[in-house]
């Protein structure tokens, strides 16, 4: 079973906007994917590791549709391996996870990726190429851009938490000018809005800096109004929204300020993982779920990822390790400032169909 914590009146309002099990999922995964990445020390291995998966992964939510599983949860992205025309006016030859093959520098790219191993010719005219090479082609796309903002935004780049990188390159993935814009008569390039307050946000360590780069993805960039690009901004800017988490930290606190504690309800609250010297609590009663942070994790695995389980009252999968294949594993080391709620909470079950009344279970 698939659990929300909803009250009667975002069920009510959810049901009348329609959303289906589908942007559920997404939006609740996106909420957990900011917690699980805020307190990342990204010069911890390991922690970028985790932080690259979420990234990718954020950004094939929002560039492809996905496969529904049977309770119409995501099951896998599907790619379009054919080139296809995009949504631009006027449209741009596309394929993949949104390569386009019509921007300058397409071709040379294709070859930094590929060699001459694929013809961009033949892709060009139709040829299809396979799922590992779509693949292939958004990490290259991934990295090249990040880079991109490293040199743009300079020594304000490392100061950003996680959560704000992941959702800085997922805006410029998808429109660079929603980032920085390109002067013609300076050949420079220059800071928009969100990145103005982004930068200040990092010069003053003042929150209300970061609400208004908040404002600026959710309500002033989509100009078209177009429905799938607000609700791909709309996920952006709550990633964006480290007010949010339940252990936040600012650009110039370390990741997990010094005397700062969580409380963590089981099964719901996202524990950050501990740096080198964090001491742990070692129990037998409960533990957090850890994921290998790979292309093979499966979502439903992901999504339990960071969060507490009860040895007596597993999860609708099971424990790590139950289902067939899984790598996941249960880490007993319990973080010393985590206060584990153990209270039981009224929660919804998930609408699967969207004219039934909300259902109510004690888990």
């Amino acid at each position: 079973m698939f659990y929300i914590n909803l009250s009667m009146e975002e069920a009510d309002m959810l049901v009348h906007k329609g959303k289906g099990p589908m942007d559920l999922w997404k939006e609740k995964w996106v909420e957990d994917a900011r917690d699980r990445v805020h307190n990342l020390d990204l010069d911890i291995p390991e922690h970028e590791e985790v932080y690259n998966q979420h990234v990718k992964t954020f950004i094939m939510f929002n560039e492809v549709n996905w496969e529904p599983d049977e309770k119409g949860f995501p099951k896998k992205p599907i790619i379009k391996l054919e080139v296809y025309d995009d949504t631009a006016t006027p449209p741009n030859k596309t394929i993949g996870f949104g390569f386009n093959m019509d921007a300058p520098g397409a071709e040379q790219e294709w070859k930094k990726v590929f060699g001459d191993k694929v013809s961009f010719e033949k892709v060009l005219n139709g040829k299809e190429i396979t799922n590992e090479q779509a693949k292939q082609l958004l990490d290259y796309q991934i990295i090249k851009r990040r880079g991109e903002l490293q040199k743009f935004f300079g020594k304000y780049w490392d100061r950003f938490k996680p959560n704000e990188k992941m959702t800085t390159e997922s805006l410029y993935f998808n429109n660079p000018s929603l980032v920085r814009r390109y002067n013609p008569k300076s050949g420079r390039s220059e800071d928009t809005n969100f990145s103005k307050n982004m930068k200040k946000y990092v010069d003053t360590n003042d929150p209300k800096y970061l609400k208004e780069a908040y404002k600026e993805v959710k309500y002033k960039s989509n100009k078209t109004k177009n429905p799938g690009i607000q609700n791909r901004r709309n996920r952006e800017a709550n990633a964006l929204d480290s007010d949010q988490c339940p252990m936040r930290s600012k650009p110039n606190d370390d990741p997990i300020p010094q005397g700062t504690s969580m409380k963590a309800e089981v099964s719901k609250t996202v524990v950050p993982r501990g740096l080198p010297n964090t001491i742990c609590k070692p129990n037998d009663k409960y533990y957090i779920w850890r994921c290998q942070h790979d292309d093979k994790v499966r979502l439903k695995h992901q999504f339990h990822d960071g969060k507490i389980f009860d040895i007596d009252n597993p999860p609708d999968i099971g424990h790590p390790g139950d289902d067939y294949n899984c790598r996941c594993i249960q880490d007993f080391n319990i973080p010393d400032f985590v206060d584990i709620d153990t209270s039981k909470k009224m929660i919804r079950k998930h609408i699967t169909n969207l004219f039934e009344l909300p259902n109510f279970c004690i888990k």
